[in-house]
């Protein structure tokens, strides 16, 4: 069955799908913490100290910049502190195990059809919706699949939950996806707040 388009322009799409299109001096702050991230080999940090991983992010900063993948200004928008926090956090030692056996996917693109019903509750219509996006991070542990997104919003402590409600959706549709497409059951869905440096584990909706 064909699949139809979900939203046509640019500006109908959801938050989440145009905030990596835009930015300051061609990024955002996201955008650099993603690229940052994509290009970090986890398990270098596995067992360093903070002063040391410290160092280290210094370093793969002025390289990105040599590398031309980061301007100058992109390599300032990312706070050594909050990388740190990051890699010290029980999620990134989860991810350092699953690295070492090659279960780390980063900077997934799909594009799949997802039955209209699954996604509007007022309809039991079989037609396709074509959903697209980039997962940031997916990852195997025990035979099951955990799904991560990275977020740097500005928030304070104890906001956790403007988080939660900006994101859920996408979870929710990034989960379908990835399920659609391993064939595999997502059983844990994390965000990292890098401004908050915590995570926060989001809970599918009852249906």
């Amino acid at each position: 069955e064909e699949a139809v388009l979900l939203v046509e322009k640019e500006e109908e799409f959801p938050k989440f799908l145009q905030e990596k299109k835009k930015g300051i001096g061609g990024t955002t702050r996201g955008t650099a913490y993603h690229i940052f991230l994509e290009n970090m080999n986890l398990v270098e940090f596995d067992e360093m100290e903070e002063k040391e991983i410290d160092k280290r992010v210094q370093q793969m900063k002025q390289q990105l910049v040599e590398e031309k993948k980061l301007s100058k200004a992109d390599a300032k928008l990312i706070w050594n502190r909050r990388i740190v926090e990051f890699l010290t956090s029980k999620t990134a030692k989860r991810m350092q195990k699953a690295e070492k056996m090659g279960k780390v996917y980063r900077e997934t693109q799909f594009v799949v059809g997802i039955p209209a019903k699954k996604l509007y509750k007022e309809t039991k219509s079989e037609e396709l919706i074509l959903l697209q996006g980039v997962i940031d991070v997916y990852f195997k542990e025990e035979g099951k699949l955990v799904l991560l997104d990275y977020k740097t919003d500005a928030v304070f402590e104890g906001e956790e939950d403007r988080l939660i409600t900006r994101y859920k959706k996408q979870f929710e549709l990034y989960k379908m996806a990835l399920e659609q497409m391993t064939g595999e059951i997502v059983e844990e869905m994390i965000l990292y707040s890098f401004g908050l440096g915590k995570e926060i584990w989001i809970e599918e909706s009852e249906n």
